[in-house]
């Protein structure tokens, strides 16, 4: 009975632990990105529901630190809502830039810091804010999300805001292909959903170190690992040659793999905008070694070992699938502005 016992109460311990891991992760890191950007306050409560006011401020904070400029605030005197005089200390000048960038609606006669807001109005809220940052919403009018269960079940002049956050991969559902648009929102999906825009709105910025333009994410995934070292390839630095051979050679081996296209965008999902472009210019570097080595086999016979059907035409079709693929993510190669910069100098 001991014996019993105490395997009983392994497994309850551990399986404690494995949902506490898996109700934490999907979160902690939209958290403390928030919490970084000082959109939010490091006291943020994740579960708990979403309130009208706190999205307000999370968007007004996410503006301040996207460097749009929220000065016409100062402008709006927000004192003939209903509520005004109840504002939480601090919170005014966010419903004052909020109704200077009308997100308030016209015909609204409070603020409703307190109201909770629904999956819906999250994404409606978002949707006006990202058109409030003039980033392009087009994406939505090709987007069909009749894919998903509840699809029938979001309100009438809401259907375009789901088209685009679900186009631009800004929501992805809950479960079982539902979006449950009628369902609180949380803080912890504001914070994501915002995380997820700031990728979009990123600009690209090279003043950081190298070590900041690399993505690199723990996968047991064979081709993402090609991804990987190709993107994380060195310059300038002893076995930097021997590496970027490898790479390419790597390259050559999966050009002919139709999966890599989906790799790719995969791997460039979470990404801000410097490391996307930064990896353009790591993938034009491989392909352009890759090249070098098809058209100079025997002085890499060692790095090819032997491998067959390997030709520039599967590499050609890869290499503009994927220019393409980045293009469509708003990469326009700026590394070339920065061809006096190490690494950047060596496209030359």
């Amino acid at each position: 009975m001991k014996k019993v016992s105490r395997i009983i109460a392994i497994v309850l311990v551990v399986s404690s632990l494995l949902v506490c891991a898996c109700c934490a992760a999907w979160y902690d890191n939209a958290v403390e990105w928030a919490v970084e950007k000082e959109i939010t306050a490091e006291a943020v409560e994740p579960e708990k529901e979403l309130t009208h006011g706190k999205m307000i401020g999370a968007l007004y904070a996410a503006a301040k630190a996207w460097d749009y400029d929220v000065s016409a605030w100062q402008n709006v005197n927000i004192l003939s809502y209903d509520d005004a005089f109840f504002l939480p200390e601090g919170t005014a000048e966010s419903f004052q830039w909020a109704c200077s960038a009308d997100l308030i609606a016209d015909d609204a006669t409070k603020l409703e810091y307190d109201r909770v807001l629904t999956r819906e109005d999250m994404v409606d809220l978002l949707y006006q804010f990202a058109g409030w940052m003039k980033v392009d919403r087009s994406v939505g009018e090709s987007t069909n999300i009749l894919s998903y269960n509840d699809a029938f079940d979001i309100s009438q002049g809401k259907f375009a805001a789901f088209q685009w956050a679900c186009g631009e991969g800004i929501i992805q559902g809950t479960g079982n292909h539902n979006l449950h648009p009628q369902e609180e929102a949380t803080n912890a999906q504001l914070v994501t959903v915002l995380m997820r825009l700031g990728k979009i709105v990123s600009v690209v910025d090279y003043s950081t170190g190298i070590s900041q333009w690399m993505y690199r994410v723990e996968t047991d995934d064979a081709i993402t690992k090609v991804l990987i070292a190709i993107d994380t390839c060195p310059y300038g630095t002893a076995g930097a040659e021997a590496q970027q051979v490898e790479a390419a050679v790597q390259l050559l081996k999966i050009s002919g793999n139709s999966a890599v296209g989906e790799k790719v965008f995969h791997y460039l999902y979470d990404m801000d905008a410097t490391q996307k472009d930064y990896f353009s210019f790591q993938w034009q570097m491989s392909v352009k070694k890759a090249k070098e080595i098809l058209a100079a086999p025997q002085r890499y016979a060692d790095a090819l070992n032997g491998i067959e059907n390997i030709d520039a035409t599967k590499l050609d079709a890869l290499n503009n699938e994927i220019l393409q693929l980045l293009t469509g993510q708003g990469v326009a190669d700026v590394w070339k502005d920065n061809l006096q910069e190490e690494p950047f100098f060596l496209w030359k």
